[in-house]
C-alpha cells in the first residue's frame, strides 16, 4: 500500500512539474486519477477487512463487541 502512494505522490509531482499546454499533461493526468481511483478502493478494502477481522474477534462476546465499537 505504501509503495503505491509513493508512486501516486511521484505521480502528483511529475503532474505538477509539467506544462499543463503540453501533450503529455493530460496522459499523466488521467494517470494519476485512475490510480488515485485504484488507492480509494484499496484502502477502502483494508479498512473494511481490518473492522470485520476486529468484530469476528469479539464475536462471541457481546461486552466487548460493543466496548470495541464504542471506543471507535
Amino acid at each position: 500500500m505504501m509503495e503505491s502512494i509513493r508512486k501516486r505522490d511521484k505521480l502528483y509531482v511529475k503532474l505538477l512539474k509539467s506544462n499543463p499546454r503540453d501533450a503529455n499533461y493530460e496522459n499523466i493526468e488521467k494517470e494519476l486519477r485512475e490510480y488515485q481511483a485504484k488507492i480509494q478502493t484499496c484502502k477502502r478494502k483494508l479498512k473494511s477487512d481490518y473492522y470485520a477481522a476486529k468484530f469476528k474477534k469479539r464475536e462471541g462476546n457481546i461486552r466487548e463487541t460493543w466496548t470495541y465499537k464504542a471506543t471507535r
